[in-house]
Formats: C-alpha cells, structure tokens, sequence
C-alpha cells in the first residue's frame, strides 16, 4: 500500500508493560481489510465440506470446525477494535 504524506497516528496501548503500537488512519484501514478478507477466506474454507465432514457427528470435521472457529475470532477482533479505535476514515480524508 503507498502512503500519502504524512497521517495522524492513533496510538494504542498493547497489554504488555509499556509497549505500545502507533498506527496511523490507513494502518487501520489495512487492518481491518486483512481481518475482513482472512474471516472471507476461512468461511469459504469451512463451506467446502470434506469426506470427514460427512461422517462428523457435530456435521463438520475438526479442521472446518476450527476454520469457523478462526473466522468468529477475525470478526469478534474487527469488532473489538471498532469500539476502540477512532472511525475509519473515508477516502476522502486519505487524499
């Protein structure tokens, strides 16, 4: 992704000691788009049923099951970060 000039950063509080992470508004952006995209791709994974998924007792295999499992924690983390971090900005502001 190419940066435009300079962006006002957010810093965020990491929950170690004293570590903190500075992102600015398109680190956000990043952020949330690699969330939405990783929840996409494990969905679509956990749909393709599997000779397992067939014979599963919960309806799905262990590997499809985490796969649901890892796209609810993208989703629940996107969510998260949304009640603590400022709006996203619109493209608008970007230019």
């Amino acid at each position: 992704m190419r940066r435009r000039g300079r962006h006002e950063p957010f810093v965020i509080a990491i929950r170690a000691p004293g570590a903190k992470v500075t992102l600015t508004k398109e680190d956000i952006i990043t952020i949330a788009q690699a969330l939405a995209d990783a929840e996409q791709l494990r969905r679509l994974r956990a749909s393709e049923w599997c000779q397992y998924c067939q014979i599963a007792a919960a309806g799905a295999c262990h590997e499809h099951l985490d796969d649901l499992d890892a796209a609810d924690a993208y989703r629940d983390l996107a969510a998260e970060l949304g009640r603590v971090l400022p709006a996203p900005p619109t493209p608008e502001m970007l230019q």
